[in-house]
């Protein structure tokens, strides 16, 4: 790489070289006139006022809505008050609470209130004159007395009808209570005419009378063969063995499952099974015949 010629440097800083002219020429240079009338017409249009929004109209009509919205309730409730002086007809089902009526009411209304039940035949005393009414009650107006009036009369028939169907209830009662006896009486002798016969006593068997019980039934076999360790027997036979076979078996014996298991149902030394053959050909174990026998026995007690 060379050195810059100095020369060179002194004429470009002087004004006199090329590329010097080249930047005189590059810095006179101005844009178009078009382009400078587009950038001023988008700033004019830029800086133009806007038309106002729909927001700003919002809140003076909700402030007439608002103002429109309590003036027509306030008629709605100028219309509906009761004028003055006036009162409002009310409904049966649910009456109003009301001042207590008059004394000289309460008094004139005294005897309606006393169930009919309760009241004494006798001549009552002379009531005492009433008091004169107040100037208050003087100049009550109409309509309120009328309405005093109808509330005293609801309240005493209410309670009335209460007292009165509470001293019916007590009658009931009392009639009922009286007439229990008697009905008790009817119903234990109807219970003594419909009550089934009392069940026939039947004795309770001892163990050893079981066991006497089945070898009765072993001596009845009509007409079966006791087979034993290949040999048959009568019935009557075979009952003395087992009679025989229960004695020396002494206290081994103390219930008739006892006799079954030792005595009945095989032979001592071989071991084998006590056969029965029926009449009608069947063979059963001993030991099977004589626990059915024994079942039937327990369940006729």
């Amino acid at each position: 790489m060379t050195e810059p010629d100095d020369r060179e440097l002194e004429q470009y800083l002087k004004g006199n070289s090329p590329l010097s002219r080249r930047y005189r020429e590059a810095s006179g240079e101005t844009a178009p006139p078009e382009l400078d009338e587009a950038i001023l017409a988008q700033a004019r249009r830029a800086a133009r006022p806007r038309p106002p929004g729909i927001n700003r109209w919002l809140t003076p009509l909700a402030l007439a809505a608002s103002v429109l919205l309590g003036v027509n309730l306030g008629w709605n409730v100028y219309k509906a008050a009761p004028a003055p002086g006036e009162v409002p007809e009310l409904q049966d089902a649910e009456p109003p609470p009301q001042s207590p009526p008059p004394m000289e009411k309460r008094a004139a209304d005294a005897p309606a209130m006393v169930p009919r039940a309760a009241r004494v035949e006798r001549k009552a005393p002379a009531a005492s004159p009433a008091p004169p009414a107040s100037i208050d009650q003087a100049t009550a107006a109409p309509e309120t007395g009328s309405l005093a009036r109808r509330e005293a009369d609801l309240e005493a028939r209410g309670e009335a009808e209460a007292q009165q169907k509470s001293a019916e209830q007590e009658q009931e009662q009392a009639r009922r209570q009286a007439a229990e006896p008697t009905r008790r009486r009817e119903l234990q002798a109807q219970d003594a005419m419909t009550a089934p016969p009392p069940a026939a006593v039947v004795p309770v068997l001892s163990e050893s009378e079981k066991i006497d019980r089945l070898i009765a039934f072993v001596s009845g076999l009509q007409g079966a063969v006791f087979i034993r360790n290949g040999d048959e027997h009568s019935a009557t036979e075979a009952a003395k063995h087992l009679q025989m076979k229960r004695e020396k078996a002494g206290d081994r014996v103390r219930a008739a499952d006892d006799f079954i298991r030792l005595c009945a149902s095989h032979s001592y030394l071989p071991g084998e099974a006590y056969l029965i053959r029926f009449a009608d050909g069947r063979t059963r174990t001993a030991e099977d015949v004589l626990r059915e026998e024994l079942a039937r026995i327990n369940s006729a007690r």
